[in-house]
Order: C-alpha cells, then sequence, then structure tokens
C-alpha cells in the first residue's frame, strides 16, 4: 500500500508503479491479491492529498506493508524541514530518508530546499555532515528501524562515500542508484 501524509503528485505525472489506485474507501472492502501494490489517496485540487491518519493507521489490518511518503524538496536535491514537517504517524516503525549524493560542487542554496538563504555555500562533505546533524536535517522525526539512503551516490567519487562513512559510524547509512537499482556501500551500525 502506498500513500502520503502531504501531497503528491498524481499517478497521471509520477510513475508509482501500483496495480490499483483508490480515490475514497472502497480501498477497505478491495481484496488485494498477492504481490499487488495498491495506492490510496484523496483528490485535491494539484495534488493527491493525504487520506485521514485513522484510514492510514486502519489500512495496517489490510496490507502488510505501508509505504507512506512523509515530506518531499518540491524537486530539489535535498532538503532542510520547516517546523510543520516531515509528517511521520505515531504507528511508525521504519523510516527511511533519501537525499541526492550527486550534487558535490553546486550552490546549496539551488539544490537544497529550505537552504534559499546560504547563497554562496557550495556543497560538500560538510554540507551533508551539516544536514546529518542539523535538527530540521535528514533525521528529523526518524522513527522505528532507520535508515537513509544516499541516492545518486555512483556520480560521486568513492571517496566522499568514505569520508561521509566515516565522519558517522553510528550511522544506517546506504549508498545507491534508485534509478540503477544498484546499491553501492552500506554501513549498519
Amino acid at each position: 500500500m502506498s500513500s502520503t501524509t502531504t501531497k503528491v503528485l498524481y499517478p497521471v505525472d509520477r510513475d508509482y508503479h501500483c496495480d490499483r489506485y483508490f480515490w475514497d474507501k472502497d480501498v477497505f472492502s478491495y481484496q488485494c491479491k498477492k504481490g499487488e501494490r495498491v495506492f490510496y489517496a484523496k483528490r485535491g485540487l494539484i495534488k493527491a492529498e493525504a487520506p485521514p491518519t485513522e484510514d492510514l493507521e486502519r489500512l495496517k489490518e489490510h496490507y502488510d506493508v505501508l509505504l507512506l511518503e512523509a515530506d518531499g524538496a518540491r524537486g530539489m536535491d535535498l532538503k532542510l524541514h520547516s517546523e510543520r514537517d516531515p509528517v511521520v504517524p505515531e504507528f511508525t516503525t521504519a523510516t527511511l530518508a533519501i537525499a541526492s549524493f550527486s550534487v558535490f560542487g553546486k550552490r546549496l542554496s539551488e539544490h537544497c530546499f529550505g537552504c534559499e538563504s546560504l547563497t554562496d555555500r557550495l556543497i560538500d562533505e560538510e554540507t551533508y555532515s551539516f544536514l546529518l546533524t542539523h535538527p530540521e536535517g535528514i533525521q528529523k522525526r526518524m522513527k522505528g528501524t532507520r535508515a537513509i539512503l544516499f541516492n545518486q551516490a555512483e556520480r560521486a567519487d568513492r571517496s566522499k562515500i568514505e569520508n561521509i562513512r566515516r565522519l558517522f559510524p553510528d550511522l544506517p547509512l546506504f549508498f545507491g542508484s534508485l534509478e540503477e537499482n544498484v546499491l553501492i556501500e552500506r554501513k549498519i551500525p
């Protein structure tokens, strides 16, 4: 089961790789087949919107896994959260944070939502360290089993992966590519 706790693009604008899509309470009477992927959200004016939290929690009875998008970065590679996000339900058992690892040397203000005021800073290992330790950064509101995936890591120099891994020996860090379906490095404490 896939859904959101905020808003996401409609399936016509983004492929969620689901077999069935629901926009109403019919999702509760649907008998899902083994391996079938189901999407559920409310229709909004511009984007698909979060169903009530009670609905999402109730869906735990119907599906083995609920994959809930809790906060996007408006198409940007990195993000500092605002005080209201990410929206992570209390019943969350695992959290996966995803951040791009392909923007080294680029301007932080142009590639990090929430960092617009940092106009001259270039993205480097120190930037990732900042985002991993900042109270509004990558780890904000993570619950349950935690993992951080640095996506597009195949585009970065291997030494950068090693540097981040060394700086954060106690974090469950993964470096890979969602597009290429490749895991380059993982570090589980």
